[in-house]
Parts: C-alpha cells; sequence; structure tokens
C-alpha cells in the first residue's frame, strides 16, 4: 500500500529529515505554527480519506516501522514510544499516541465527523480525543513493536 507520510513539525528536524529520507516514501513536512494548526491538518487529512502515516516531528522510527504499519490489515496501528510529562517528571511508559501511527482511510470512513467533532483543537488534546471517537465505534490502536524513539524537548 502507498500512503503519504506526513511529518508535522514546530522545531529544528534535521536528524528526521535524515531518518525519513533514507526509508522511501513520499513525506511531506509540514511547519506547525499555532497551537490548532495540528488539528486542522489532521481534520483536511480526515476530509481527503486517504490513508496517511503520521510521523511527529520528536519521533524517530526504525528501519521498517513505516511498512510494517503500511502492510497491516488494521485500521489504525501505531507504534508505542516513552512519554515525557510537561512538567519534567519521569515518562510514564509505553504510550499509543500520534506520534507514530498509520490512519487508514477505512476509519476516516467510519467515522467521518472525528475531527470536525472535537470539542479542543488544541494540539495536546487530538490524540485523546480521536482515541475517544473511535473507541464509539469499538476500534482502538493496534500496536506495534518494537518502540519508536522519542526525542527529548529541546
Amino acid at each position: 500500500m502507498t500512503a503519504k507520510v506526513i511529518v508535522p513539525y514546530t522545531r529544528d528536524i534535521s536528524l528526521l529529515r535524515a531518518v525519513m529520507r533514507d526509508e522511501g516514501h513520499d513525506v511531506w513536512f509540514i511547519r506547525m505554527r499555532g497551537e490548532h494548526d495540528y488539528w486542522q491538518l489532521l481534520r483536511d487529512v480526515w476530509a481527503a480519506q486517504k490513508t496517511v502515516v503520521v510521523i511527529e516531528h520528536d519521533i524517530l522510527v526504525w528501519p521498517g516501522a513505516i511498512d510494517e504499519l503500511l502492510a497491516c490489515p488494521c485500521m489504525w496501528c501505531s507504534n508505542s514510544y516513552r512519554i515525557q510529562l510537561h512538567d519534567g517528571r519521569a515518562g510514564v511508559g509505553l504510550h499509543h499516541a500520534l506520534g507514530c501511527t498509520k490512519l487508514s482511510a477505512d476509519l476516516m470512513r467510519l467515522i467521518p465527523d472525528a475531527f470536525d467533532a472535537m470539542p479542543s483543537r488544541h494540539w495536546q488534546r487530538l490524540d485523546a480525543q480521536l482515541c475517544r471517537a473511535a473507541y464509539e465505534v469499538c476500534q482502538c490502536p493496534h500496536p506495534h513493536r518494537p518502540p519508536v524513539i522519542h526525542l527529548p524537548s529541546a
């Protein structure tokens, strides 16, 4: 399956660009300037109803991770990663969010208003709200291992 890979970013991503260049996919790096830009991007992706892989700017994928997500028949696939709390406390373990995820056209057709119906458009709330909408139609992210690398905040 071919799909667009989108990388929403807010800071320097030279290391991520180098890693993604070696993956051989159609990668679109998209600058996020405001706290609702990520919602707008995902809303537009959702409206197009074409399978995409999202790699957030602070995630490094292992070789083949994107291919594995695309080959999986599940509607929503996610690689786990360690997440750091914003107040600097220790990581909270493996977490499935939008950091490295495949969102299929089938999932988009199943819940077409997922992003329009979100009460918050802030980037920090999108993964939880998408989970809630997907759970309502008996969908949850299919976990993939090993984890990808979550880079520390600059």
